[in-house]
């Protein structure tokens, strides 16, 4: 017997040993982490090409040959408000700077058709049923600010000629069954000269998906994406994409993985004409999650349809960006700041500081991407806790708050 309870101490013991680990050691590397923080912000105030909201991006000042690009792509954690805001902040300043005028969007055909409808006309039913999709499912993608946002878009459009207004083509797969059937058919016929072009084009994208039936995303991603290319109306022109942080890394994931911009960059039309941009969190973020994909701590006891947890890359526990507190310092108090990371005497060119995470949900994703940060991406999209995105229909359980109180 003495046995037995001598072993069960020591397996109590270990039990509290781990868990103590478990609590202690991240917070010890993040303390760790800020060591140094000065010096490589140093680099960053250099490194910074804009500081303010992220509506207005007049003030940047990318260099010349950003410009020079055909492919500008912008990655963005989905269930994050800021981002939103961003999007549509460097479109309007392609537009303005480069004639920029085609969204290459993470959207399906349909979905971009319903979009272009209500930015050409102020009808948003349709715009309205792909939101009302999203929200079926539960998707992050379902959200007020990015409907809002399109009302923004609309208006900047009004403000432009005919010829130079900004409008979306889609080349992801099908996302909304019922705007597939009835699109385009429900739709009254095009005036403008930029709406004609995009209903073509979305119609040739839509018959090819729908023929295509792959079951492999990139792949009607990336023929899509050559079916734009070959069209007459398209094939000098820039495009700007705003995807989801995985589809705009520069290089492998995941030992052999290949996010969409390389696989871009593999394809003559683009080559190294690709600008990848990355959004990064600071203290105080929090994020929008689907809450039937988290564990049951962490869901809302009303069956509210999401969860908003804490999510800013500072935390310790559920995620931590080595370098988050370089950013920090650098950003002062600009909601916003951009930084130009693909810069000669980098301090950042050895080691994984601003690419990989470590925390619990870097473990369950398993995300470890094979570069340095200036290999990894151009620039950098640090916000200075920005709030989590408000759902289009139901209640969100509120972690992150209960969590601060």
């Amino acid at each position: 017997m003495r046995f037995v309870f001598g072993l069960i101490k020591w397996v109590f013991i270990g039990l509290f040993l781990s868990v103590a680990a478990g609590l202690i050691l991240p917070q010890g590397f993040a303390f760790l982490d800020r060591l140094g923080k000065k010096e490589r912000a140093a680099y960053l105030f250099d490194a910074k090409v804009y500081g303010g909201s992220g509506e207005d991006l007049s003030t940047a000042t990318f260099p010349a040959d950003f410009y020079s690009n055909r492919l500008f792509v912008y990655g963005e954690m989905h269930g994050v408000a800021g981002p939103q805001t961003v999007d549509l902040g460097l479109a309007n300043h392609l537009n303005a700077k480069i004639g920029l005028r085609w969204f290459l969007s993470e959207l399906g055909p349909a979905t971009a058709m319903a979009f272009n409808h209500y930015l050409a006309t102020g009808d948003d039913q349709w715009a309205r049923q792909a939101f009302e999709g999203w929200a079926d499912g539960d998707a992050q993608w379902a959200n007020q600010e990015f409907f809002a946002k399109l009302g923004r878009l609309r208006a900047a459009n009004l403000t432009k000629t005919p010829e130079s207004r900004l409008y979306f083509l889609g080349v992801d797969q099908i996302q909304n069954e019922i705007l597939a059937s009835a699109l385009p058919g429900a739709l009254p016929a095009p005036t403008g000269p930029q709406e004609t072009i995009a209903r073509r084009v979305n119609e040739a994208l839509l018959r090819a998906t729908n023929d295509r039936k792959a079951d492999y995303r990139y792949r009607d991603v990336l023929e899509n994406i050559d079916i734009v290319l070959l069209d007459p109306d398209l094939q000098s022109e820039p495009f700007y994409g705003f995807w989801g942080l995985s589809h705009v890394l520069e290089v492998t994931v995941n030992e052999t993985g290949k996010p969409l911009a390389v696989l871009l960059s593999e394809n003559p039309a683009f080559g190294e004409k690709i600008v990848s941009m990355l959004s990064v969190f600071g203290p105080g973020s929090t994020m929008l999650w689907p809450a039937r994909i988290l564990p049951q701590p962490l869901q809302g006891k009303n069956g509210e349809p999401y969860t908003v947890l804490p999510m800013g890359n500072d935390n310790p526990y559920m995620g931590y960006l080595p370098g988050i507190r370089d950013l920090e310092l650098a950003a002062g108090d600009d909601a916003v700041a951009i930084f130009h990371m693909d810069r000669p005497g980098s301090p950042y060119d050895d080691g994984k500081r601003l690419v990989n995470t470590n925390g619990i949900m870097a473990n369950m994703t398993r995300f470890d991407i094979n570069g340095n940060v200036s290999e990894t991406v151009d620039y950098i999209v640090y916000f200075n806790a920005t709030p989590a995105l408000t759902p289009w229909r139901g209640d969100a359980f509120d972690f992150a708050r209960r969590e601060r109180s």
